[in-house]
């Protein structure tokens, strides 16, 4: 069912788009657009690639994620987040196509202390999620035949990411500081790309239409960077941290407020893959490994 269709990867260049393009590409029909081979902010032009590839199935990796500069650059959060995706529905409706994107838990507020299942009602507390929300709200009202994988924390071996962030910082600095009061789950970016594509290849109409993707379990900011240091240090490498400090999210500048409960319940998803969902904490070894043997100039790069 995916692999004779004809698949259109937008933000193919981001960090989980990165992913789909080593999962699939030379597997199937893939057309990955490059930055500077379509503008996402213009819409019209956007809809006239759509016409001219005609694909049967859109993922759409493409998000503005800078959350503090989300809070100045409005309209670009709001076009990116929240219009695209109501473009891409629409033509998907028109064009009987299939979407798949990619949510938030910054839809959610996190108020409660509970993990919150799809039917959490959004409440975002900045304007990244509130554009996330719109673009979710967009996607459900057009009657597309669509799925929203809303995930948390994603990380990967390349980009700009917590995981590399603190990596760097365990062979610098003797103390890593760090917020102890958000919790969440860390969701790798090849895990989450491969629990797209085998939504795409188990897709029905019968099936949800939003479906929370993380790895099971939570963990603190804190908690998950003292998760890696343990994981260098055990893999044998001379680090210099000696003390991961916790200090609460009121106590660092950001623009924007972060909910403090980012934990998401996967049991939908588990239902739907028909399999158990590994703990968050099960893949760090390998990425952390994969980082160090594949780069050996890792600590050289930001």
């Amino acid at each position: 069912m995916l692999y004779n269709d004809k698949i259109a990867l937008l933000g193919s260049s981001g960090q989980l788009g990165s992913e789909f393009i080593y999962l699939i590409d030379g597997k199937v029909n893939l057309i990955a657009p490059k930055r500077n081979e379509i503008d996402l902010l213009d819409l019209d032009r956007v809809e006239s690639w759509l016409k001219k590839t005609s694909p049967d199935v859109i993922i759409n990796a493409a998000a503005y994620t800078d959350v503090d500069l989300a809070e100045e650059n409005r309209q670009e959060a709001l076009v990116i987040n929240a219009y695209l995706p109501k473009t891409l529905a629409r033509w998907c409706k028109d064009n009987s196509a299939r979407l798949l994107h990619f949510s938030s838990d910054y839809v959610l507020s996190g108020i409660d202390k509970d993990f919150q299942d799809e039917q959490t009602l959004p409440k975002p507390l900045n304007w990244y999620g509130e554009t996330k929300n719109m673009g979710d709200l967009n996607i459900k009202n057009s009657g597309a035949n669509a799925l929203i994988l809303r995930t948390s924390w994603v990380y990967s071996t390349h980009h700009h990411n917590f995981l590399l962030s603190i990596m760097r910082q365990a062979f610098s600095s003797p103390e890593i500081i760090v917020v102890d009061d958000q919790i969440g789950t860390p969701t790798p970016a090849h895990w989450l790309g491969n629990v797209g594509l085998t939504c795409l290849k188990h897709w029905n109409l019968n099936m949800p239409k939003l479906i929370n993707a993380v790895p099971s379990g939570c963990v603190s900011w804190h908690g998950f960077a003292k998760a890696i240091v343990s994981c260098l240090s055990y893999q044998g490498y001379k680090i210099r941290t000696e003390n991961i400090k916790p200090i609460s999210s009121n106590s660092i500048n950001q623009v924007a407020t972060r909910p403090k409960n980012s934990k998401l319940d996967n049991r939908l998803l588990s239902e739907f893959l028909g399999e158990k969902i590994d703990n968050w904490d099960v893949f760090i070894y390998d990425l952390i490994l994969k980082v160090m043997q594949s780069n050996p100039n890792f600590l050289d790069t930001k």
